[in-house]
């Protein structure tokens, strides 16, 4: 009797083992076609973000076009404060549009590497001998009116942007923004020759 089941239990045992096997073997085609890396290098290439062309202007109405400084090869176009743009690596130039009431930059010609962001500023600066006020806010979104010494509304705004006025004595108040506290009135003076800048961030309450 104690020989059977000596008999029995190898049987059992045998088994198991030739079926872990089969199993093995059916898992590793499998595993040889995963989708996931096992070196972390190409982990961490994949995880890697593309580096950016980032151009900026003062005015919100502004246009621009890339061209391949090489060939002269349209690439790309862009408006407004700041935009990004994903370009191999290459020699490029901008050429910035006219704009009443400013003097137009001049083309701007680089080397982009590709491999790390790049910005370029378009300055637009007024010709019309008005003094300028460029206002910065954080978020975007917020309002704000600017009134002058009397108190007469002059301008009113939404997000980051440049405004042309003549010298004197102003102030800015910034709209309430829900779960942010707003910042304090801000008095200043512009004057000819001058870029006045108010930077104000709202506080997270």
């Amino acid at each position: 009797m104690k020989k059977r089941q000596k008999k029995s239990v190898s049987k059992k045992r045998n088994l198991y083992l030739y079926l872990t096997i089969i199993a093995m073997f059916a898992i590793l085609p499998v595993l040889r076609y995963s989708p996931f890396s096992d070196t972390p290098a190409e982990l961490h290439k994949a995880a890697d973000t593309k580096a950016r062309l980032i151009v900026n202007t003062p005015l919100e109405n502004t246009s621009y076009n890339i061209f391949n400084n090489n060939n002269n090869e349209f690439v790309a176009e862009g408006s407004g404060f700041s935009k990004n743009f994903n370009l191999p690596a290459g020699n490029y130039r901008i050429e910035f549009a006219e704009i009443d009431g400013y003097k137009t930059p001049e083309p701007r010609i680089f080397s982009y590497d590709g491999r790390s962001d790049f910005a370029v500023d378009g300055k637009y600066i007024p010709s019309l001998g008005y003094p300028l006020l460029g206002i910065k806010v954080f978020p975007e979104n917020a309002e704000y009116v600017i009134s002058d010494r009397q108190g007469k509304k002059i301008a009113e705004g939404n997000g980051s942007q440049f405004f042309q006025m003549p010298n004197g004595n102003y102030s800015v108040e910034f709209s309430e923004i829900p779960g942010f506290s707003t910042p304090e009135k801000r008095d200043f003076f512009v004057a000819n020759g001058i870029i006045a800048t108010i930077i104000a961030v709202y506080g997270q309450e």
